[in-house]
């Protein structure tokens, strides 16, 4: 157990991560803790306020973030005094690297139960105290922790032979916490009551311990859901739906997408979602099939990192190899244990209590692959293949070191093919589709692609618009563009600008650029760039070269250029991040339009003596307008200068306590952080005719107070739902010296998403990286720095949006 702790609490402040303790559902989690708490806290003190729990606003919370979690940890920080704040992040960290710690307890006493041998329940308790995935997700406050305790707790307790009426009564009420957490764990709660019943020789006696631990369980929140919400609940009320029918659309290959693609949409409200996937089967059945197969490799073959954190210094990639080894040995353990049973023409159940139960909870999660399955689904079948592991070691002590048991070879061996599949189920089924081809370009190198066009290709719409569109990384935007010979003005744009909507998300890649250390602008993404319909050669060839600027570019492609599918520019799944152990890419392959013409790629300014199998990713597209946008004239954009506002940033615009004595200075650091009232000052412009956009500059002097300093500069404005949209520029941080240094922040933000009336830009400054400070308060290492002359200018512009457009590739 002191091996279980002490890695955890090692990892998470022997060395710096990125705080990821709060993020996504955590911080819902987190609210309702806290509500939880003080609601306690009311009751011990005398004066329950039972408002704080049947609010109408946290009941839409409470049913999805469950009550057993939330309400155990509102219970230990009401024991601890303290309502939990985000800056209690430690604390976190410190309660579930204990979870942890008990949990390899229980998967050590599990294993030395089911084998009777000493080292083998201590390879086991080690191989889970020290599975990198399991302690980096006690760093963060989800479900799993708390989950993997339980089912731990339950096992134990329900795998004792003869049992006690504190055993069944204790698995009961464990084995209901975790299904009331996990209601798909459905298959594992319910093969632990089965054998709390049929273990005991007094099964009436056995039935009432039972009926104990299910009424400790589920009474409180079945008493709760009927007094708040009209009706007794045994499970969280949560809408399925969604999960269902995105898991079993073809078209996303069942992952979560956003925006909701359009099966989706369809079916999501569908009462009887079943027949959705009946439908998608009979349909399409290779499709389905195949997809079924690739969740296997999502769910089981990668462990839960979802921004692939380092583990004592090991990448994603070597973590994924550890995984893998848990998954072949806890294989080994559950092939040996069948093939032993099945030799046998009784099964005992005393003597094999724990391996039964332990392969209740390993298949219980298979469900999941019938909804969106990923890794963090498949985490909860890791400790029981820890408790599995212990199996062969033991039969391998037993026979001999030196002299192992064919069966045990035999089962080695059929376990190291069946983890090699898992693995690689995903590529498998993909042998006959088009990979992706990478291509490094040196500075000032050619890649072009020849084009040919028929006149059925020229758009017939009113409105229609040509771009060049090109996947590559943000080098493109420096990179020349000739298109037949003749230079293209403008540069290659990410795909965000030209979509209100996709701007507004950008934020997902914010965040997850801080949580995996990355910059947002390398996520993968197109890039486009307008051009002159007359250049295009609508009737022949045409030829596209894209020069890379002074520090290269990388451009992607196609090992098969007559594919059909294509990289779309609208959806993307973050998903696919947490499902693989490299690489930047969320966007989804998807079947969008694209035309089927001939094409040829090349490097070097020698044309086609230099081809490129497959095909680049260098396409011209096609923009037919759906609906009419309104373009501004020269007539209204005459006035906007006259719009455009400046503003000198200074101690007037912030807190008293920025000051520095200087007008144009502003002092920021741990103590100004606590002593003001607000860290932000909120500028605006008004909406002007013709206008869709602005176009924002931050410029200032920066010098650090205390060596080592980044200070976080936070710009954003508002949506229509009040909800926050940053500036999609706006830089983690702004690193501060000993001198002073300059910055600039220069973006382009569109309106399409913003709340109605002036555009409002809040500027935040914060003593470290902004994503840190907000979620999570200040702490040692926290800037102290002096920034001066700060200056804000926001002017009107126009920025096209492909909104209302259809797009088509060529």
């Amino acid at each position: 157990m002191m091996i279980g702790l002490a890695v955890p609490l090692l990892h998470h402040f022997a060395f710096y991560h990125p705080r990821t303790t709060f993020i996504y559902d955590s911080r819902s989690y987190l609210s309702t803790t806290a509500t939880i708490a003080q609601c306690l806290k009311s009751i011990i003190s005398g004066h329950g306020d039972m408002t704080l729990v049947s609010a109408k606003q946290f009941l839409a919370t409470i049913v999805n973030d469950g009550p057993v979690m939330t309400t155990t940890f509102a219970a230990i920080f009401t024991l601890l005094g303290h309502i939990p704040e985000n800056k209690d992040w430690t604390t976190f960290q410190i309660i579930q690297s204990v979870m942890h710690a008990l949990s390899a307890a229980l998967v050590y006493i599990a294993a030395k139960r089911a084998t009777k041998d000493e080292t083998a329940a201590i390879v086991a308790g080690l191989a889970w105290a020290t599975y990198p995935a399991a302690v980096i997700n006690s760093g963060r406050f989800y479900n799993e922790p708390l989950m993997i305790l339980l089912m731990l707790l339950s096992l134990v307790l329900t795998s004792r032979v003869p049992t006690t009426a504190a055993c069944t009564t204790g698995g009961s009420y464990f084995s209901g916490l975790t299904f009331l957490m996990k209601p798909a764990l459905l298959a594992g709660a319910a093969l632990s009551y089965l054998s709390l019943f049929l273990s005991p020789k007094s099964k009436a006696l056995a039935l009432a311990f039972i009926a104990l631990g299910v009424m400790l369980a589920f009474g409180p929140w079945a008493l709760y859901t009927k007094t708040n919400l009209g009706k007794a609940y045994f499970t969280t009320p949560r809408n399925s739906s969604y999960n269902f029918a995105m898991g079993n659309d073809t078209e996303v290959d069942g992952v979560v997408t956003s925006p909701m693609p359009p099966l989706t949409t369809i079916f999501i409200n569908d009462p009887a979602p079943v027949y959705f996937m009946f439908s998608q089967w009979s349909d399409n059945t290779a499709a389905y099939l195949t997809m079924e197969l690739r969740k296997a490799t999502r769910m089981y073959a990668n462990p839960w990192n979802d921004f692939r954190q380092k583990y004592f210094g090991l990448d994603a990639q070597a973590q994924q190899i550890w995984h893998l080894l848990l998954l072949f040995g806890g294989l080994t353990g559950t092939i040996i244990f069948i093939w032993q049973r099945l030799a046998q023409d009784k099964i005992n159940y005393a003597q094999n209590s724990v391996q039964i139960l332990s392969l209740g909870w390993l298949l219980a999660p298979t469900v999941y692959l019938l909804f969106e399955a990923n890794s963090r689904y498949g985490f909860s079948i890791t400790p029981f293949l820890a408790v599995f592991m212990a199996v062969p070691v033991a039969l391998w002590k037993q026979s001999g070191w030196n002299k192992p048991q064919p069966r045990l070879i035999i089962a080695i061996s059929a376990a190291a093919v069946l983890t090699l599949l898992i693995a690689n189920l995903d590529n498998l089924t993909r042998l006959d589709q088009s990979k992706e081809t990478v291509l490094s370009l040196a500075p000032h190198q050619v890649a072009g692609k020849r084009l040919s066009l028929a006149s059925s290709h020229k758009p017939s719409y009113p409105g229609s618009r040509i771009f060049i569109m090109v996947d590559g990384d943000e080098r493109l935007s420096q990179a020349g563009l000739k298109l037949n010979g003749r230079s293209i003005q403008g540069s290659l744009t990410h795909l965000r600008y030209f979509y209100p909507s996709k701007y507004s998300e950008y934020y997902v890649f914010q965040e997850l650029g801080y949580a995996m250390g990355e910059l947002p602008e390398d996520y993968r993404q197109w890039r486009i760039v307008e051009i002159p319909p007359d250049l295009v050669n609508w009737q022949g060839d045409n030829t596209i070269e894209l020069t890379a600027g002074d520090k290269g570019a990388t451009i992607y492609g196609e090992s098969v250029g007559e594919t059909r599918h294509y990289l779309s520019p609208r959806f993307y799944s973050p998903i696919k991040l947490g499902n693989a152990s490299k690489g930047l890419e969320t966007r989804l392959v998807m079947p969008e339009i694209k035309a089927n013409i001939l094409q040829q790629s090349y490097i070097g300014n020698s044309g086609l003596q230099n081809v490129q199998p497959g095909s680049l990713r260098i396409h011209l597209l096609l923009a037919d307008q759906l609906d009419r946008e309104p373009v501004a004239n020269a007539a209204v954009t005459a006035g906007w200068p006259a719009r455009a506002r400046h503003f000198d940033l200074g101690s007037k615009n912030f807190d008293p306590c920025f000051s520095t004595g200087n007008a144009s200075e502003l002092h920021i650091s741990r103590h100004v952080l606590d002593a003001a009232s607000s860290v932000c000052a909120e500028f605006s412009i008004p909406r002007t005719e013709g206008s869709n956009a602005v176009k924002l500059k931050l410029t200032g002097m920066i010098r650090a107070a205390r060596a080592g300093s980044k200070v976080g500069l936070l710009l954003a404005s508002k949506n229509k739902a009040g909800q926050p949209v940053l500036v999609s520029k706006t830089p983690p941080y702004v690193p501060a010296g000993p001198d002073w240094q300059p910055f600039t922040v220069e973006d382009i933000l569109p309106q399409g998403e913003l709340a109605e009336g002036p555009i409002t830009v809040t500027v935040g400054i914060y003593p470290g990286p902004w994503e840190e400070i907000c979620g999570y308060n200040c702490d040692r290492r926290s800037a102290e720095a002096v920034i001066k002359d700060m200056k804000l200018d926001m002017a009107p512009t126009y920025q096209l949006d492909l909104t209302s457009y259809r797009l088509l590739l060529l």
